[in-house]
Order: structure tokens, then C-alpha cells, then sequence
């Protein structure tokens, strides 16, 4: 009886794998990759920080939207 929201997806990205095999998490592994920025992004919009899918970005108090918001929306 619960409804779910779709926040965005994980790209397929190789930096998972060489991130999994150093036993390390991708966002430390490979910051700049694009599973990295997928996750932060979903972080930030489960977090309720960053803006869901299909909105523009909210600016708050110290909060700054990222600028990869559209590569994983």
C-alpha cells in the first residue's frame, strides 16, 4: 500500500567494478566518474537536498544544487 518516487538511476560504469575489486567505494575510488555522481546525486535527493527528477534545483540556506544534476536525472 506504499507508492514509490523515482529519484534517478546508477550509470553502468566501469569505475564499479575497479572500485569493487580495491575494495574501496566508487565515490572515493573514482570521484569524478559517472556512477560517483549518480550516487551523490541520489544521496542528496533522498537526503531531501538536492531537487527530484523533473524540478529545478532549489537554492536554500548553504545549499548549492550539483551542476551534474542532468547527467543522472
Amino acid at each position: 500500500g506504499r507508492s514509490m518516487k523515482y529519484y534517478g538511476f546508477v550509470a553502468d560504469d566501469p569505475a564499479v567494478r575497479a572500485a569493487t575489486l580495491a575494495q574501496r567505494a566508487v565515490v572515493e575510488h573514482e570521484p569524478q566518474s559517472a556512477a560517483s555522481r549518480c550516487f551523490r546525486i541520489l544521496a542528496a535527493r533522498i537526503a531531501g537536498m538536492g531537487p527530484a527528477p523533473g524540478q529545478a534545483p532549489r537554492l536554500g540556506l548553504g545549499e548549492v544544487p550539483p551542476p551534474e544534476v542532468s547527467q543522472c536525472a
